[in-house]
């Protein structure tokens, strides 16, 4: 009777064992993903951070220029169609032709679908 009661604890304690070896090794397995996960977060914020840095640089920059007589100059003649004395500003029209109006009509048909049904019914 002894040694069946042996058995029985030595099989009970080679389960408990597997047990905690598996759940131990699901554990390990769990938090090598997170620490792959961060890791890899990391690298992204601090690529992120660069670009921003390197943004922010280019906007000083920009900043630093947009107090300049010529960039003045040049964003007066560009958007608000401002000129010297004696210079005369063009402007040039261009039309579309029939052809391309009706391809404009039909894409906008078809980007429109949904509105364009409901004013097939609303009539």
């Amino acid at each position: 009777m002894y040694i069946y009661l042996m058995k029985k604890h030595i099989n009970a304690l080679l389960i408990f064992l597997i047990a905690l070896l598996v759940y131990l090794s699901i554990e390990v397995a769990i938090t090598a993903k997170y620490y792959i996960n961060d890791k890899r977060s990391v690298a992204e914020l601090q690529n992120k951070i660069t670009t921003l840095k390197n943004e922010n640089a280019a906007l000083k920059n920009e900043l630093a220029n947009s107090s300049t007589e010529a960039f003045v100059e040049k964003e007066a003649r560009e958007k608000l169609a401002l000129a010297k004395k004696g210079e005369t500003i063009v402007y040039f029209k261009w039309e579309e032709t029939k052809e391309k109006e009706k391809n404009k009509i039909k894409k906008n048909f078809f980007e429109n679908i949904w509105d364009n049904l409901l004013k097939l019914f609303k009539k």
